[in-house]
């Protein structure tokens, strides 16, 4: 029987066939991950815990950094009504606001003049893009909606 040849010598080092643990692929194997991916992945706890309480808020208009205003006198007898207060739509309100960057922001109560409302939190400042200073939590009692309400547009409303 015939057998084949026996291999020749390894080609010796440094010569042009030698092209290194890559020599298939044609280009050398990505570098490893920089360390700073780790350290970001190890924050991340961190972050959705300092976020997570503002995710319940969003919608919800935020406290602004300026002063309020003063509030009118009716607004002054609106936050003396306090929590479950039931007062009457003094003005008109369309529910539409819109957010610091411009865009529509839901969670706003539209009603008319007359409307029966209850005030289901204290009323705090809005923020600068708001139509009202101040707003507070509440319930319209025809429709049943809630959302943020702006006291500015409310009187007592006697029973």
């Amino acid at each position: 029987g015939w057998s084949a040849p026996p291999p020749g010598p390894p080609p010796p080092h440094g010569s042009v066939t030698d092209a290194g643990p890559w020599a298939s692929s044609g280009s050398p194997p990505p570098p490893p991950p920089p360390p700073e991916e780790r350290e970001e992945q190890e924050m991340l706890p961190q972050w959705f815990e300092a976020v997570l309480p503002l995710a319940g808020q969003v919608g919800q208009p935020q406290p602004s950094a300026a002063q309020p205003p003063a509030a009118s006198p009716r607004e002054a007898d609106v936050q003396a009504s306090g929590v479950g207060a039931d007062l009457v739509a003094a003005v008109a309100y369309d529910g539409r606001e819109v957010n610091e960057a411009g865009l529509p922001e839901a969670g706003y109560v539209a009603f008319s003049l007359g409307d029966r409302l209850t005030l289901l939190s204290e009323a705090s400042p809005g923020h600068e893009l708001n139509q009202w200073p101040l707003y507070a939590y509440g319930r319209a009692s025809g429709s049943g909606e809630e959302g943020w309400i702006p006291t500015g547009c409310l009187t007592g409303g006697g029973r």
